[in-house]
């Protein structure tokens, strides 16, 4: 009786060390999807302007938002529409920073729905030349771009917040449209799921509603003379 006590006992522990082992680092627990995003998505934590430190169009900005809510709030087309082409060059990242990849349907929050392929390539062609620092707010969720249904957010399940270069977001955001692919008769193909950071933040690539995402006003840096002619311009598309 003792000997099969003791047996018991060791594979439970083996299986303990396994789910540790498969987890990635700074994020033991999977929080549930239970926060509705602006756009009509559960989120595993509420959701908060992304912080964003940095230039645009060589003007140094520092501003909250989305890609979209920062160009709209400079009265600036949105970048995600005039982009062209598809670039696979890869951002300064390192690859060991990524952890594991859960494609829809993600466990625990199997809602999710897969963002259009089309709409993917175009939002990490904009992330690659999006240059600057963004910060994630302790746990929390931001949204970093939503284009045509597609939506791309940033989550931190750390108590502290984290600043991190914007253009990293690119390759994590193709790492999923690579790994979760799935082709559609017709369509360019659908992709979705969450990529874990060893650091303890994930993003998570889904289908949803971009109606409701000019969040704003940013709080702009006006350090140059072509910065305060932003300003003006800003200003005019007020009224």
């Amino acid at each position: 009786m003792t000997r099969t006590l003791l047996t018991l006992a060791v594979l439970l522990l083996a299986l303990f060390r396994i789910e540790v082992i498969g987890t990635p680092a700074g994020s033991l627990i999977r929080s549930e999807a239970k926060y509705m995003s602006p756009g009509g998505t559960f989120l595993p934590y509420p959701s908060v302007p992304l912080e964003f430190n940095g230039t645009i169009d060589g003007v140094p900005i520092i501003s909250k938002g989305s890609i979209q809510a920062i160009y709209a709030q400079l009265g600036l087309d949105d970048p995600t529409e005039t982009a062209i082409g598809f670039s696979n060059e890869s951002a300064a990242v390192v690859p060991r920073e990524m952890s594991d990849c859960n494609c829809v349907p993600v466990p625990h929050n199997k809602h999710w729905k897969r963002a259009y392929v089309f709409s993917l390539e175009k939002i990490i062609k904009v992330m690659r030349n999006w240059k600057g620092d963004c910060n994630i707010k302790a746990q929390s969720c931001m949204l970093l771009n939503c284009y045509y249904g597609s939506a791309v957010h940033a989550c931190n399940d750390k108590k502290e917040d984290q600043k991190l270069k914007c253009n990293v977001f690119a390759d994590y955001t193709q790492k999923v449209r690579d790994e979760c692919y799935v082709a559609k008769k017709g369509l360019s193909g659908e992709a979705g799921g969450q990529l874990w950071d060893t650091e303890g933040w994930n993003i998570y690539v889904i289908n949803e509603g971009c109606g409701a995402h000019q969040v704003g006003p940013p709080v702009l840096d006006l350090r140059n003379e072509r910065s305060h002619s932003l300003e003006s311009r800003t200003e005019d598309s007020e009224y």
